[in-house]
């Protein structure tokens, strides 16, 4: 099968470049498949694949995105594939896309806000989101799809309301998580050497963040939580950085009286030590479509509280194998799970055995099976 896989990334540190460099080296390796990459000129090419680079108009990231969705369709229009599965919005009709993220419903949410948190909300946020709607828009349009692959419900949900998209057309398949890369036992031999680099002691309970952006994913919320419990050996273990704020955000520790109880790491291209350092995963965001943080973190073993405005949420049990905020802003209740977790022993142990089990039925192999048996079933119909 002549499979061409349209994205801006194949970097397996990137949320969609992680998902399609695991697509393609499995069609690859596992089933022998012809796959093709048509991405931006200019990034990374890993993976012995054939590359399909576009030239971009660099001046903004606006002139990128829109050079990239033109140019990669006139790409398309001249070649053949028996199957081009869309990762990112492009001018051509694919067979199958897959919808990461809608922008739409990050927008709506904005509205929803209390004013207080609404005036958060960076106005460049807006304008870029705003400009981008008839680019993501495009390829839900009657007649620009075969099939749609939606990571979540909430994904599905919409796309059935807003576009009008028909059922039969979706398919409901998340993303997938590397269960040998991310397990508990990979996992033990890192925690002390990890724990000690960053000053943290056997004692001290390390509630870990893992994002960049850390408005939208709710670091502020993490950090006044983590000031209520009044716990000295509770700590938080900031992954990321957030390249508008990063200062605002140490700040707001020292605001809080936590400064010695968070600790900034930075970014990292390897999470994994991270996970082994930690107790328990904290991600309290505004909303994010599908984030592979929570999953890695389930798969690691770790107890996670999520907002219940992430895609995972499908996965989850709440009090089971994670614990579900159902108001990311609500500091009482972030607050009062925290310390749930924290003086419950047995809960956690109980919480990290069930989210390993539950990554154990979303392996990255199994994932591109369900999709390539999208493949299968477009290539059997006739095209309308």
């Amino acid at each position: 099968m002549r499979v061409a896989l349209v994205t801006h990334s194949l970097s397996p540190f990137s949320g969609v470049g992680r998902v399609v460099s695991e697509l393609a080296k499995y069609y690859k390796d596992e089933m022998g498949f012809d796959v093709h990459v048509v991405l931006p000129e200019g990034e990374d090419r890993p993976g012995d694949y054939t590359f399909h680079p576009v030239p971009l108009v660099r001046y903004t990231w606006e002139t990128r995105n829109i050079s990239f969705f033109i140019r990669s369709g006139m790409k398309l229009r001249r070649k053949k594939f028996d199957i081009v599965h869309l990762h990112t919005p492009c001018w051509f009709k694919g067979d199958v896309i897959t919808c990461h993220g809608i922008p739409r419903i990050g927008m709506n949410l904005i509205k929803t806000l209390d004013e207080t948190y609404k005036k958060e909300v960076s106005p460049m946020y807006i304008l870029r989101n705003t400009l981008s709607l008839p680019l993501s828009d495009y390829n839900y349009g009657r007649g620009r799809y075969r099939k749609i692959i939606a990571l979540s419900r909430e994904m599905r949900d919409f796309l059935l309301s807003h576009y009008k998209v028909p059922e039969s057309a979706i398919e409901l398949i998340p993303n997938g998580i590397d269960l040998k890369e991310y397990s508990p036992e990979g996992m033990r031999p890192l925690r002390a050497p990890t724990r000690q680099e960053h000053g943290i002691i056997e004692s001290d309970f390390v509630f870990l963040f893992v994002g960049n952006y850390f408005k939208r994913k709710g670091l502020a919320f993490a950090v006044e939580a983590l000031g209520r419990l009044s716990k000295p050996d509770a700590k938080l273990l900031v992954v990321g950085r957030d390249v508008a704020d990063q200062a605002r955000f140490e700040e707001y520790a020292r605001e809080m009286g936590v400064q010695d109880s968070v600790i900034f790491a930075g970014e990292s291209r390897d999470t994994k030590p991270f996970y082994a350092a930690a107790d328990a995963f904290l991600f309290p965001t505004f909303y994010d479509a599908y984030p592979l943080a929570n999953l890695e973190a389930m798969a690691s073993g770790l107890p996670i509280i999520t907002s219940r405005r992430t895609g995972t949420i499908d996965i989850l049990r709440d009090g089971e194998n994670g614990l579900i905020v159902q108001d990311p802003t609500d500091i009482d209740e972030l607050s009062a799970k925290m310390l749930l977790l924290l003086d419950n022993l047995e809960l956690r142990k109980s919480m990290c055995a069930e989210a390993r089990s539950t990554m154990e039925q979303y392996a990255w192999g199994t994932i591109c099976e369900r999709t390539a048996a999208v493949y299968r079933d477009i290539l059997q119909r006739p095209k309308g």
